[in-house]
């Protein structure tokens, strides 16, 4: 018998709680189950939740649902912001590739272990014959991981006698695997995998039945489902949900889809041919959908760099309004770069015990979006045209740009992982990333080889259509853009990202000149860049600021930009690649700071408070900054107008003075720090890593660096003024509460800074002329407004009956304009 679903409040900071201990769920221990399942698992039984969610009532939102295979201890930890959290993996919370595989929990059902032993002799079989047939399952196995394979090594005979065998056990346990006569057509066999997972006791299986009857939910004027079990609760949404009944709508197709309709028309006539797009005409849908039709306008980007060959894009999120309509109640997680580390940090440990051998395997799920069958009442708000606006397409699966898609896919992907987990078991188990459609297969061993052959054999018999000319291996290989090398386990920025960063740099630093539209092209791929490096990221809020200033076209580069630039292509050529971060450790509360601005005085403090010491004990500074040591505080006038800079400056020099020679500089672990300042915003500053103020964003890039080479990563707490009393004694020069001869002695020049005495003058220059972008804009933009304000006036006046003819006293549009009431009120006249 099955223990109760048990749910635990969500902690603050997203999944920061710890996995339960052995027998336990969120604290409350759990009855051994006795079907056949493990014993003091976390295997605990969850209400299913339909595509429509009609049938699972709403959770509150800070909540989740411990269910399925959970791991013993803790799952394994990445590091995010100084914070571990546990690993996504791609397959939802109760996923089994969570946790490292000593500490992993599988189905034990007699039921499920001869479906497990079915796929496991097929797999073995086909090892036999290709070794008997002279193709040499290792040497295709090099193969696909070479990228020289165009199509599945497994041969299509062998896999639907598999198939058959394994549909004849799921019926012979009491499982419908098969496609029924009246179900929708899909690629992926959602019977199979249902049937599966439901022996398998998985938490979330029964919407996969649903699915492959009638589709998923697009979400619509109806409540999508909420799956706690495997997706936590998504708390916000970034487009506000109209109000009103929904109005239907046709919107004329972008420029992009414009000028590559022929690709376009091209991509839609596959997709007639597939069923994946219908098309009828305008009145057919009218009368089929009523008020339900939304003819969305298509946009098109380039799927690669240099092709003609785009990704066609559905917006159905302006003038339409059908995403801001839909809710999707989970929060989707993919496996970042943090979750890789966390990855390659279990390796160390593992291989430091055992030494052996590691490898990586990549594959990409084709057409992931377009596997999930959407409901046909719902296609009407997926419809578009292409040049005949006669003609109404209508998507009938999932497509880029609507809101539910990506959902509906990583619901779907995140059970099929869950079950190539189950079908591993301890024996064939390996390490696994899913982001979107993007796979890592990660194994180690001397059978690495078969324990990724086996993953991509169940994706064949689940019928998962792979892209294989895609797959590819190796020690080192570049995954979702980032590069991973499981030899000196490493990851960052591969070698072809860093060639062309270089010569991007390059190319502009020589010309002096650039085109807006290329620079803010370009700043998205820098940010993916401080993904792996974080400590760039300060540096880009300057070049944000100066793009949005810019009108369209080609600008000079300011000296600062230059120079930024410049701090970046020497900090991603020097460290592309670097180890797993230490899981971090907390030194608790380690200095308060606080900083004065009256008139033109300034004045920064701190003490070091590190093991709860008291101001007597404690080091401390207190230094005065003027127009010749920090120019930068009075650009705005009086210094009070950049508190927050000074503020953050005086946190700068606390992590300057205290960090030499202290307990947490150079330690094996990373410190996280906390500091505690008075000022809120800049806690917001420091965790996010970024802003566009200046001068703050100057002392917030020397502070990164400044933390990158003590190896720290700073929290700044926030604490009101008057608890904080110490430190800001320490800024009216009260020093009454410290011992003088524990004073630091601080030189604002001989603290080390390493971009500050370099970049912020050159960022003055820049903030001056993003400044005078700003205001010649605005002047353009106000003219615009009185031009305009002008022609309504004279459409008011003319359509009012006020010009001469029609009142006989007044002569001109002037003489009617400075008539009307609102004019009179405001003072305007019409030359203003």
């Amino acid at each position: 018998m099955q223990s109760p679903a048990s749910s635990v409040e969500e902690p603050a900071e997203s999944d920061q709680r710890p996995a339960p201990a052995d027998g336990e769920v969120g604290g409350r221990s759990l009855e051994p189950c006795c079907d056949g399942g493990v014993g003091q698992s976390c295997r605990v039984e969850s209400q299913q939740a339909s595509l429509s969610g009609q049938d699972h009532p709403a959770q509150p939102e800070q909540e989740f649902v411990v269910a399925g295979y959970w791991g013993r201890g803790l799952p394994i930890q990445a590091v995010y912001k100084g914070r571990s959290r546990p690993i996504h993996d791609g397959g939802g919370l109760c996923s089994p590739g969570r946790w490292p595989i000593k500490q992993r929990q599988f189905p034990q059902s007699q039921a499920f272990a001869k479906a497990r032993t079915c796929v496991c002799r097929s797999f073995m079989a086909w090892l036999k014959q290709s070794d008997e047939q002279g193709n040499d399952a290792l040497k295709l196995f090099w193969s696909l991981a070479a990228g020289k394979r165009q199509r599945s090594p497994f041969e299509a005979a062998a896999l639907q006698r598999a198939r058959a065998e394994l549909d004849g056990v799921l019926r012979a346990e009491g499982v419908c695997p098969d496609r029924q006569a009246t179900d929708r057509q899909t690629e992926i066999n959602f019977r199979r995998v249902a049937a599966l997972l439901e022996l398998a006791g998985d938490p979330d299986f029964a919407f996969l039945n649903e699915l492959a009857s009638v589709g998923a939910c697009l979400g619509v004027g109806e409540v999508l489902p909420r799956v706690p079990a495997v997706f936590e609760a998504k708390t916000r949404w970034k487009l506000s949900e109209p109000g009103g009944d929904f109005e239907p709508t046709v919107c004329a197709n972008y420029k992009s889809a414009e000028e590559n309709m022929e690709d376009i028309r091209r991509q839609i006539v596959q997709e007639l041919h597939k069923g994946t797009v219908v098309s009828m005409t305008k009145s057919e849908a009218q009368r089929k959908f009523g008020n339900k039709l939304a003819v969305a306008a298509l946009g098109a980007v380039p799927k690669e760099v240099g092709t003609s060959e785009v990704r066609i894009i559905h917006d159905a999120t302006h003038n339409v309004e059908v995403n801001p309509r839909i809710r999707v109640r989970d929060q989707i997680r993919c496996p970042r770069i943090d979750d890789l580390d966390g990855l390659l940090r279990l390796l160390v440990a593992e291989c430091s015990r055992d030494p052996t051998i590691r490898f990586c395997l990549k594959y990409d799920v084709s057409r992931a979006h377009k596997l999930v069958p959407i409901r046909e009442e719902d296609w009407a708000y997926q419809a578009f045209s292409l040049d005949d606006p006669d003609i109404i397409y209508m998507h009938t699966v999932g497509a880029f740009g609507l809101a539910s898609a990506a959902y509906h896919w990583a619901r779907v992907a995140a059970a099929i992982v869950r079950l190539s987990h189950y079908m591993s078991d301890v024996a064939s188990a390996l390490y696994h990333l899913l982001y979107s459609d993007d796979g890592l297969l990660l194994a180690t061993g001397k059978d690495f080889w078969r324990r990724q052959m086996f993953w991509l054999y169940v994706f064949e018999l689940l019928e998962v259509p792979l892209s294989w000319k895609k797959v590819a291996g190796g020690a080192s290989l570049s995954w979702i853009g980032y590069q991973v090398d499981v030899v000196s386990y490493q990851s960052g920025i591969g070698p072809t990202k860093v060639g062309w960063l270089v010569r991007w740099i390059d190319d502009h630093l020589r010309e002096g000149r650039v085109q807006v539209q290329h620079m803010r092209a370009a700043l998205g791929r820098f940010s993916f860049i401080a993904g792996a490096l974080p400590h760039v990221r300060p540096f880009l809020g300057p070049i944000f600021a100066w793009c949005a200033a810019q009108d369209a076209g080609e600008s000079q580069l300011p000296l600062g930009v230059r120079l930024i630039l410049e701090h970046i292509r020497h900090e991603v050529v020097c460290a592309s690649m670097t180890p797993p971060r230490p899981l971090p450790t907390q030194v608790g509360e380690l200095f308060r700071v606080d900083a004065k601005a009256q008139g033109d005085k300034i004045v920064i403090g701190g003490w070091e408070c590190l093991g709860s010491v008291g101001p007597k004990d404690a080091r401390w500074f207190s230094v005065k900054l003027d127009r010749t040591t920090a120019p930068w505080a009075y650009v705005k006038g009086d210094p009070y107008r950049t508190i927050a800079a000074l503020e953050l400056m005086a946190t700068l020099v606390a992590v300057c003075v205290f960090g030499h020679g202290a307990v947490w500089k150079g330690a094996v672990a990373t410190a996280t720090v906390a500091g505690f300042t008075d000022n809120m915003g800049n806690s917001f500053v420091v965790d996010k890593h970024m802003t566009t103020a200046f001068p703050l964003c100057v002392v917030l890039m020397e502070l990164s660096v400044q933390l990158k080479d003590l190896g720290c990563t700073l929290n700044l707490g926030w604490v009101p003024r008057e608890q904080n009393t110490e430190a800001d004694a320490l800024t009216n020069e009260d020093f009454t509460a410290f011992d003088p001869a524990k004073r630091m002695q601080v030189e604002p020049g001989n603290l080390g800074f390493r971009v500050m005495p370099r970049l912020m003058e050159a960022a003055m220059q820049l903030d001056s002329e993003i400044k005078l972008s700003r205001r010649k804009s605005r002047l353009a933009l106000g003219r615009s407004v009185v031009s305009l304000l002008q022609v309504g006036v004279l459409h008011m006046l003319v359509s009012q009956g006020c010009g001469a003819k029609k009142s006989g006293q007044l002569t001109t549009f002037t003489e009617a304009f400075g008539k009307l009431p609102m004019v009179k009120e405001q003072g305007i006249t019409w030359g203003t």
